[in-house]
């Protein structure tokens, strides 16, 4: 994307821009409703969409044309506890109670992300590679 270019636009009837980001010439922005529904996209072109209470750290990196994205989504389980994932290119990984913000998300060219996580008392580094 050069200087003063427009990223693409997308019609989706009262949403708000939540998160933007930058990799190379590409733009990532997400998306949300303003409930629960949060739509990623890259150029304009929607590439997830979730259903959760938050998502946020958005990261990226760049492959050569390819853009890879990761970030946090915290969720109800079906008791209505909190929890939190990682995704990456729109893949949730595991499920931890949850994604420590000391532990923002790097994310490598090849799309690897890795941070720390909680589940119960244990604090865990994670190292998730994307789905191919």
């Amino acid at each position: 994307m050069a200087d003063d270019a427009r990223v693409k636009e997308v019609a989706w009837k009262g949403a708000d821009c939540t998160a933007l980001s930058l990799a190379g010439e590409h733009a990532v922005f997400v998306a949300s409703d303003g409930d629960s529904t949060y739509r990623v996209f890259v150029d304009g072109r929607q590439v997830a969409e979730h259903t959760a209470r938050r998502l946020d750290n958005v990261r990226t990196s760049l492959s050569g044309e390819t853009v890879h994205v990761a970030y946090d989504l915290t969720q109800r389980d079906a008791s209505g506890k909190a929890t939190s994932v990682v995704a990456v290119d729109g893949a949730a990984g595991p499920v931890y109670d949850e994604i420590l913000s000391a532990g923002i998300p790097t994310i490598s060219v090849e799309g690897t992300v890795t941070y720390v996580a909680r589940r119960g008392r244990q604090f865990v580094r994670v190292t998730q590679v994307p789905e191919t």
